[in-house]
């Protein structure tokens, strides 16, 4: 893989792919930026916190689990296309 093809580029991987790559370009001095999926998707809608999923769960007498399934499920809510 050439690394200088990505000059000036911003590259969106997995989680669990960013060490790697980040260890494959250490010795390239290019401007790049590299986001995971899980900080772009925080950076873009919203970011929560313990504090939101106790707001959820008492606001909707659910348990820790459940509220933090409805507030993920939040980042999917803008994907749904209604066809009436």
């Amino acid at each position: 893989m050439d690394i200088s093809s990505f000059n000036n580029k911003i590259i969106i991987v997995n989680d669990s792919m960013k060490p790697s790559l980040l260890e494959l370009m250490s010795n390239k001095l290019l401007n790049i930026k590299i986001i995971t999926l899980s900080e772009l998707k925080r950076n873009y809608y919203f970011d929560y916190d313990k504090e939101t999923i106790y707001y959820v769960s008492n606001k909707y007498d659910v348990c820790y689990e459940v509220a933090e399934t409805y507030i993920n499920n939040l980042y999917y809510f803008g994907d749904v296309i209604d066809d009436k």
